[in-house]
């Protein structure tokens, strides 16, 4: 018997389907259930146990390698050209992929581009809520509805699952021989070659290692062993954010350093989404052993030094105090520029907060210094401000430092989880307190938290049922009754962070809107989002054409929203 959330499940499974078949111009979908599971390597990952997998299968375009990451943030089949006949963003796969993890599971892809994929989904065969991630308010009512399903349906013969390449490593890395929090490192590359020359230069470092070319596996190890660093080998730019973007949103691997063997573009990026340094990618192996070591170290040395810089004594004692309850972490402070470079000099300092509103200089003369000096440029810096920025001055901000908190109530929460994920440390020995800021900050998504969104739509319902919805993920929001008004607020230095907009409105529709809102200074770029009615699909080509980022059908379902702002929004 198998006892799950059904209705989880069902949404899930729907999701896959519907995606298989719309994206399948030729030959079939084919869906397989399976328990026999013994060889399967994406059970090491999980950590083991009793699994049930579901595979659907199609035959459609594929996904390329490039894009497979792409894909678990936002589900976009391989031909992403404005004129593809598959039209569209699809979500299903974004909001899939969480609810597996809601149900202790996890969602892998195997492609090629032109043949078709494979989507699997694994869960226990037993549902235990505690090893889910969700809240202890879902968690119960997730419990709740729980029904076993099966024996009545008699099974079906299923034929050998597909071998795939997720197993490399099995056999000559050290997954064997480790259990769940072991001290290793995880190298996540793009061929077998790389995964041995891995392999031995770690172990001759000294160091047990687990590897995977295959990066949905490499997911499933990392939350699975626990390592202590993560070395991964970056492809492309796309797929290296990608990957690592995954890696920083999820609690479990949040914390653990990674470093990225990367070409020289992608550094700034990979830093300000939280990778502990970057070496280049033909690096020869000394320098990818010392980049072992070091990663390694910071998986396992628990001392950490922040430096604080603030004018405001009460300010700076506050913030001290804050940190300085995280473990192994000493604090150092800085009342002005001066101060700060004397202590940057003396060396050893991980993390530096920095207030731009000294008396003695602004702050932007220290961040230009440390961004040209060859050994603090990757240093992680957080913008922690009272100030109100213009777009310039944030613009400027983001390209030299990690972050930027505003000082406001609820800062503490992401101060300290912004400390947390540039110094590579877990939040479990926090007091309580602290642990309870955090985890009301990830109930509000750090995506959407802040972010003023521009409704435009005539009908009053519908702008009800969406501020309502969207202020509870603690965005801000205005409105507008039609196009016109739309770009009247626009003009007049709204500085929205997206737009929704609806296509059929009186005096000007979201087409001639969006085409408008284009060549408003600072809209070049703005996600704008058309809400579109399902039978109209000439609506949603002309919506692209026009310059619209993505569409959403009407009746907008909130879960699908909120996956596809998460997309555009994050930063």
């Amino acid at each position: 018997e198998l006892y799950t959330d059904v209705r989880r499940l069902q949404q899930i499974l729907k999701n896959l389907l519907s995606n298989a078949i719309k994206f399948t111009d030729e030959g079939g979908v084919r869906v397989e259930v399976t328990a026999d599971l013994a060889d399967d390597p994406v059970l090491t990952g999980l950590g083991g146990g009793d699994f049930v997998a579901f595979r659907v299968t199609d035959t459609g375009i594929g996904i390329s390698d490039e894009q497979r990451l792409v894909v678990f943030e936002a589900f976009q089949q391989g031909d992403g050209s404005r004129s593809r006949r598959h039209g569209g963003t699809g979500l299903g796969l974004s909001i899939s992929r969480e609810l597996a993890n809601l149900l202790g599971g996890v969602i892998t892809l195997d492609s090629t581009p032109g043949e078709g994929s494979t989507f699997a989904l694994y869960i226990p065969v037993t549902y235990a809520p505690e090893h889910s991630e969700t809240s202890r308010a879902s968690r119960t009512a997730s419990a709740e509805r729980l029904h076993p399903i099966g024996p009545d349906t008699p099974p079906v013969e299923l034929p050998p699952a597909p071998s795939g390449d997720a197993d490399v490593g099995a056999g000559f890395d050290d997954r064997e021989h480790l259990r769940p929090g072991d001290p290793c490192l995880l190298a996540m590359v793009s061929t077998k070659e790389e995964a041995e020359r891995m392999v031995g230069l770690a172990h001759a470092a000294d160091h047990r290692v687990v590897v995977a070319y295959d990066r949905t596996a490499g997911f499933a190890l990392a939350t699975g062993f626990r390592p202590s660093g993560i070395l991964l080998d970056s492809g492309t730019p796309t797929e290296t954010l990608a990957t690592l973007t995954y890696l920083k949103r999820r609690r479990e691997t949040r914390h653990v350093p990674v470093c990225i063997l990367g070409d020289e573009g992608v550094e700034r990026a990979a830093l300000r989404t939280g990778a502990a340094f970057t070496v280049p990618a033909h690096a020869d192996d000394a320098v990818v052993r010392a980049a072992i070591d070091r990663v390694m170290s910071l998986g396992l040395d628990a001392n950490r030094r922040v430096l604080i810089v603030d004018d405001d004594v009460t300010q700076r004692q506050a913030v001290a105090e804050l940190l300085g309850r995280a473990e192994g972490v000493e604090i150092i402070t800085a009342a002005d520029e001066a101060d700060a470079r004397d202590a940057l000099a003396a060396g050893d300092v991980d993390l530096l907060v920095l207030d731009l509103m000294l008396e003695e200089g602004n702050g932007l003369g220290l961040l230009e210094e440390i961004r040209t000096d060859e050994e603090l440029r990757s240093l992680p810096i957080i913008i922690h401000t009272g100030r109100d920025l213009s777009r310039e001055e944030e613009a400027t901000l983001r390209g030299l430092a990690e972050t930027i908190v505003v000082k406001t109530v609820g800062s503490p929460a992401r101060l300290l989880d912004e400390t947390l994920l540039h110094l590579h440390r877990a939040p479990t020995a926090l007091p309580d307190e602290q642990r309870q800021q955090l985890e009301e900050l990830y109930a509000a998504d750090e995506a959407l938290r802040d972010k003023r969104v521009l409704v435009v739509d005539d009908d009053e319902r519908n702008v009800y049922a969406l501020t309502r919805a969207l202020e509870g993920q603690g965005m801000l929001i205005d409105t507008a009754e039609n196009g016109r008004v739309a770009l009247e607020k626009a003009t007049s230095g709204g500085g929205y962070d997206v737009v929704l907009m609806d296509i059929m409105m009186p005096e000007m529709d979201g087409h001639e809107a969006t085409r408008r809102l284009r060549g408003v200074q600072g809209y070049a770029e703005t996600p704008i989002i058309t809400l579109t009615a399902k039978a109209m699909r000439e609506d949603r080509a002309e919506s692209l054409a026009a310059g619209a980022s993505d569409f959403i059908t009407k009746p907008v379902d909130i879960d699908q929203l909120l996956s596809l702002l998460r997309v555009w929004l994050y930063r």
